[in-house]
């Protein structure tokens, strides 16, 4: 349905939303042995501002990384506890940003190292900050930093502060450090975005895998109208899912292969929609779509496989009907039921940081 130049504008924020947001974000992270890209914690012992986190290295707790918060008149450095007892809060500032004006002096150098990002739909209290993907310990001089701020102004306000000249290094009330202590896991993701995430992967799997269904065709505008705008419609009461457990027992039958995603889509023609089924990192985690549409397809059930980190990709079609069936039966509302887009332990139940507490940041 969309090759990767159109996959742009709104399409792109699904995906983003999705892979870097969203908590099945921690899924890819950890099974692709990367850190998160959006995970925050909040301080609340200083108003609740949220901070950069990162799992650590067995994913069983988390830790903050190394960052500068500017606000207005205080600026607040927040370390992790083994920095600080390694370098002590003082060298962990000289060093810090000793490194980061590094970068953000060579910031209009061609192979620039100072990463500015504006956050479109940042967490409460997010104020400007400059951190790295690094503890402090393992700085060297040419790393890159980011600088993530809500708008210009918070940009400028950063701007001002390192234009200022360097930082005095006693602590005073402009400076504090804060070790990690143990931090919550904090997401900020629209549930909205994530299941227009979903139903795209869907029609872009039915548009790949069937020879006589046109996706592009009238039978799918209303689920084209959603992933597109997200307005509401009168079929999007058919657009219904989210992430449920993959280890339920109507999806069992659906063969696992480490490194790769399966999916198992059927069509209610009675109803006049389809039913895809997705189980990711050999049964990692799972979710459920229902979404309007044709059929022209011979077959009742079909299975696909898509190795990770690879362009190739098997379908298994089958005249058989399936588990979980139609839309309508049993096992398949019983799936519906259990859908969600906010709770690790369904979406990512073997993840060590599982049994953590998922929340929100405050308001």
């Amino acid at each position: 349905m969309v090759c990767r130049s159109c996959n742009s504008g709104v399409l792109s924020r699904l995906d983003r939303e999705l892979a870097s947001r969203s908590i099945f974000s921690l899924v890819v992270s950890h099974q692709l042995n990367t850190p998160p890209e959006y995970l925050w914690d909040s301080l609340p012992q200083y108003g609740n501002i949220a901070a950069e986190v990162r799992p650590n290295d067995s994913w069983t707790s988390l830790t903050h990384w190394p960052q500068m918060i500017v606000l207005e008149g205080k600026v607040y450095f927040v370390f992790d506890d083994d920095d600080i007892l390694r370098l002590g809060g003082q060298g962990c500032i000289k060093h810090f940003d000793r490194c980061m004006r590094r970068a953000y002096h060579g910031r209009n150098e061609p192979k620039s190292k100072w990463r500015p990002e504006i956050i479109s739909t940042p967490p409460a209290n997010y104020p400007p900050r400059v951190f790295a993907r690094r503890p402090v310990r393992q700085f060297r001089t040419g790393m890159s930093f980011l600088c993530r701020y809500r708008n210009e102004e918070d940009h400028k306000r950063v701007r001002r502060f390192l234009d200022k000249g360097e930082v005095s290094y006693a602590k005073s009330s402009r400076e504090i450090v804060e070790g990690a202590g143990n931090p919550g896991i904090s997401v900020e993701s629209s549930g909205d975005l994530v299941m227009r995430s979903l139903v795209k992967i869907a029609l872009n799997l039915i548009g790949l895998v069937c020879q006589k269904t046109d996706v592009g065709g009238k039978g799918f505008f209303l689920t084209r109208q959603l992933i597109y705008s997200g307005r509401p419609s009168v079929g999007r009461a058919s657009l219904v899912g989210g992430f449920v457990p993959p280890n339920a027992r109507s999806l069992l039958g659906i063969r696992q292969e480490a490194g790769c995603h399966v999916f198992r889509m059927s069509h209610d023609h009675r109803k006049g929609v389809w039913g895809v089924v997705g189980t990711y990192f050999g049964g990692q985690s799972a979710s459920v779509i229902v979404l309007p549409g044709s059929s022209n397809e011979d077959w009742a059930t079909c299975d696909v496989t898509f190795p990770i980190k690879s362009r190739s990709w098997a379908a298994s079609p089958s005249a058989l009907l399936l588990p979980p069936y139609t839309t309508d039966s049993r096992e398949f509302r019983s799936l519906l039921a259990q859908a969600t887009y906010e709770d690790i332990g369904v979406i990512a139940p073997t993840l060590p940081l599982a049994n953590g507490v998922v929340r929100r940041l405050p308001e």
